[in-house]
């Protein structure tokens, strides 16, 4: 899968599997991906590979199965950070 395009977006509101019972890919050169949950690559031991060579990634997790790859350069990632209430004095 390829995502390419300063206007191109693609949501997602639970989990991505790049490489699920075997080898899977993606490769973004600009927009915006968002995933609400975890993008996982490589899953039962399979290999997944994302690279993000532009555009924005925007995560709550990262999961990384052995023998999988994960290449990122020149790009904006990004793990929205976890809001919690203040503390009790």
């Amino acid at each position: 899968m390829t995502i390419a395009g300063a206007g191109s977006t693609w949501t997602n509101s639970g989990d991505v599997y790049v490489g699920f019972l075997g080898a899977g890919s993606v490769t973004q050169t600009g927009g915006t991906v968002s995933v609400a949950n975890t993008l996982y690559l490589g899953y039962y031991s399979s290999n997944g590979t994302y690279n993000l060579n532009g555009g924005t990634l925007v995560l709550k997790s990262l999961t990384k199965g052995d023998g999988t790859a994960a290449s990122i350069s020149a790009a904006e990632l990004f793990r929205p950070a976890t809001i919690l209430p203040p503390a009790c004095p």
